[in-house]
Formats: structure tokens, sequence, C-alpha cells
């Protein structure tokens, strides 16, 4: 018997994607088990981890380092892929 995928599964889908079609892109991500937010370049996606080189975050000693970060506890992204900038910060 079919049964259909959970909201989570979907939801893991869709942010995965988004993240693997966005590399070289620069994006924004909102972590709430910090609370956090970065700043960086997507690099890669591994299975459900997207590796962001950092440029800005609130926690200095992690500029400019690569950022490996569990798609799950992303809450909220934002990826330019052409649409309004980013602000630099620093």
């Amino acid at each position: 018997m079919y049964q259909s995928p959970s909201i989570n599964e979907i939801r893991q889908q869709v942010v995965t994607e988004a993240f693997a079609t966005a590399s070289g892109e620069r994006s924004l991500i909102f972590i709430s088990s910090f609370p956090f937010i970065c700043i960086g370049t997507v690099l890669k996606v591994e299975s459900d981890y997207v590796f962001l080189d950092i440029e800005t975050t609130y926690i200095s000693e992690l500029e400019d380092k690569v950022m490996r970060i569990h798609i799950d506890d992303i809450d909220v992204f934002y990826i330019e892929n052409g649409g309004p900038s980013i602000p630099k910060i620093r």
C-alpha cells in the first residue's frame, strides 16, 4: 500500500533541492537552536547537510570558515538566486 510522504519529508526534500541548485550563491540562514544567523556562500549539499562558506555571523571566530548545517536545523533561509542582494555586513 502506498503511503504519501510526511510534511517533514517533503520539507526536507524541498529545502535540500533549493540549496543543491544554489551552489555558488549567497544565502542568509536562521538557525533557532543557537539562536543564530549566518550569511555565506553555498558550497555544496551532501545528503541532508548544506556546506556554507561563512561570511558573517554573530560569532566572529566562525567567519571565513566552512560550516556544515543540517537541513532540519534551518528555520528560515533566503538564497539570492538573482533576487535582491543580501547586505554585506562586517
